[in-house]
């Protein structure tokens, strides 16, 4: 469709946009005050820069001003939101990140994967499923019975220690192994996180979608992946892991109503 094709009042309500994306860039619609387009300028921008400052805190921290506003600014003029909902906006800033930001605007190498990490843990904040205790068998045996993670959980791999970068801890290369963290929601509604074992995280991602495996069978078929005999040993150590991760209540306990042979 040209320009012209377009009605005028969406060709006004285009150009007003536009220019409190990018004022620099895109002049404002004739005949509107200046005085009255800085309003809208601010208003837009300053929830924005709050928003995401709240998302994004220890970004925000080492970016600092006037680096964190350009970035910022640099979101509003460069990238095109596919959704209206504020909650979602640090999803839409984690794309333009991935979309416009990179090596050579120098940022940090670090910089994309610190900001899933800091979206990962709001995200998980303002998850709204619920967890009902009757769901979960708790006194169970988690060899014999069918674990389960909790659904508040996110399993995460990085190549950045991202869990550790702050202003007086910025890395100038990757971890030399993955960093593999967990995310989880405790009873109080707080988001923390473990710091996993390569062996630990293969064990959760096999229990993030069980619903028919026994505890001491992931246990076989973890030992199978890692390449190392599922022996005794093993399973004892494989059942610590089991019983401390139900200890932070990231395994809320087994499917109720089920066993399954451990053979």
């Amino acid at each position: 469709m040209k320009n012209t094709d377009i009605p005028r009042f969406q060709q006004l309500q285009h150009q007003f946009t536009r220019h409190l994306r990018d004022p620099d860039g895109s002049p404002a619609p004739d005949g509107i005050e200046d005085r009255r387009m800085a309003i809208y300028r601010r208003l837009i921008f300053n929830n924005i820069n709050n928003l995401l400052g709240k998302n994004f805190p220890v970004l925000k921290t080492i970016y600092g001003e006037p680096a964190w506003s350009e970035l910022v600014r640099d979101f509003l003029r460069r990238h095109q939101a596919n959704t209206p909902m504020f909650p979602e906006i640090g999803q839409e800033f984690i794309a333009f990140i991935h979309d416009h930001r990179g090596s050579d605007s120098g940022d940090p190498g670090y910089l994309l994967e610190l900001a899933h990490y800091e979206w990962s843990e709001t995200e998980l904040l303002l998850d709204a499923t619920s967890v009902n205790p009757n769901d979960y068998q708790r006194d169970c045996d988690l060899l014999d019975g069918i674990p389960v993670l909790s659904p508040l959980i996110r399993l995460l791999g990085y190549r950045w220690p991202v869990h550790r970068i702050s202003k007086d801890y910025q890395p100038t290369a990757p971890a030399a192994q993955p960093v593999w963290l967990l995310l989880y929601r405790n009873r109080r509604q707080r988001v923390s996180f473990m710091q996993l074992q390569p062996a630990t995280a293969a064990l959760c991602e096999l229990l993030q979608h069980n619903r028919s495996a026994s505890g001491k069978q992931l246990l076989i078929t973890l030992a199978a992946r890692l390449g190392v005999t599922a022996d005794q040993t093993f399973i004892e150590r494989g059942h610590a892991e089991l019983q401390q991760l139900q200890r932070k209540g990231v395994l809320p306990g087994c499917l109720p109503g089920h066993s399954s042979a451990s053979g």
